[in-house]
């Protein structure tokens, strides 16, 4: 997995030093990161089109438009909650006020290429982890981690190839593949196909009906009829394991 790096930070030298570590990494452990420079917190911001934009942040606490603590605010309230927010400062003074935006870790300046490869290892391991019960979804250039628990359902789009509408709790995406990829990624993780222009998370359906299941955000989707028996025998099972979990 590509994953997007963001280094914010008003000295050019400390985003050199940061982006040189970065390649070294790549180059040591065989991995590929996209990158991104900013020198003014609000221009970070002005680029976080959503939750998962990026994946790591290596962020200086002292920036002349906005503190970084007050950017890093900002973006749990966006709200992004998975986002690695690593701290560069000067002053250990911050370092209590990182934990209030959940702050992965607050390193002090000057940062050694031994310090930045540890953070980076437990990083990457922690990363890896969360896309257990993450799916990554690509839309072009744009990649994001979506938490499972989120997604309501995948629809395809009439007339458009390898376009899919990606129903979240809280908003939509138009995001790339077709039906048959998600369903096989998804296989495992509690998702039913009930007609073939759907993909539903078992977890958000609420009830069924000869003819429909109906969600808990009472949006109703068509069920096949060869696919009733199916989808009530999943149904039936999902409830099961959910009782079982809270007992």
């Amino acid at each position: 997995m590509e994953l997007n790096i963001a280094i914010c930070d008003d000295e050019p030298q400390n985003i050199h030093l940061i982006s040189s570590y970065i390649s070294t990494y790549e180059i040591e452990y065989d991995d590929n990161f996209k990158v991104s420079a900013y020198n003014m917190a609000q221009s970070l911001l002005n680029d976080y089109k959503s939750s998962g934009t990026f994946h790591i942040i290596f962020l200086d606490v002292e920036i002349p438009d906005m503190s970084g603590l007050e950017l890093a605010q900002k973006i749990r309230m966006l709200p992004d909650r998975k986002v690695k927010i690593v701290f560069i400062s000067n002053y250990p003074k911050y370092m209590q006020d990182s934990f209030n935006v959940q702050a992965f870790h607050y390193l002090k300046k000057p940062v050694s290429y031994e310090q930045f490869k540890n953070i980076m290892k437990r990083l990457i391991n922690e990363l890896a982890e969360d896309t257990f019960s993450r799916l990554l979804i690509t839309d072009g250039e744009i990649s994001e981690l979506i938490d499972y628990s989120d997604i309501l359902y995948f629809e395809t789009i009439k007339n458009e190839r390898n376009r899919l509408r990606l129903v979240l709790r809280h908003c939509e995406r138009i995001i790339r593949g077709t039906l048959s990829e998600y369903e096989s990624i998804l296989k495992d993780k509690a998702f039913f196909s009930p007609h073939r222009s759907y993909l539903v998370n078992l977890r958000h359906v609420h009830y069924i009906k000869k003819d429909c299941i109906t969600l808990d955000n009472e949006v109703s989707l068509p069920l096949s009829r060869h696919r009733e028996k199916e989808m009530k025998k999943l149904f039936t099972k999902q409830i099961l394991n959910i009782y079982q979990s809270n007992y």
